[in-house]
């Protein structure tokens, strides 16, 4: 079964347990901090035997070591099994999260209630 669905990738929750994830040219516009929390993202929405399959432009970074590349010239990559490393998830997180959500918070009574603000 195939399902085609649009998601705001930095905002949505992710997916998860998806076969292919394609991500063609969307990533060369954004900032390298943006991109270095999208990657291990999509390391964690692919099932274990998933493929990212990315633009011409773009590269994995620094995070070659979450997926063995297929093939190069197609930016066509297959996620490997970290389980035994440290888990890429706690990049999602700034290193001042609780700073960012209070700065959040505070920003307007509508971001309160997106954000889940005590009051």
């Amino acid at each position: 079964m195939i399902v085609f669905s649009e998601q705001d990738i930095i905002k949505d929750p992710p997916f998860s347990k998806l076969d292919l994830l394609s991500c063609r040219n969307v990533l060369i516009y954004m900032d390298r901090e943006l991109q270095k929390k999208l990657i291990p993202l999509f390391h964690y929405a692919l099932n274990s035997d998933g493929f990212l399959f990315l633009g011409p432009s773009e590269t994995l970074g620094e995070f070659d070591n979450l997926f063995d590349t297929l093939d190069r010239k197609s930016k066509l990559y297959h996620k490997k099994d970290v389980s035994n490393g440290v888990p890429p998830i706690g990049i999602f997180l700034p290193r001042d999260w609780k700073a960012e959500r209070q700065k959040d918070c505070q920003a307007s009574p509508l971001s309160k209630a997106n954000f889940n603000c005590a009051s």
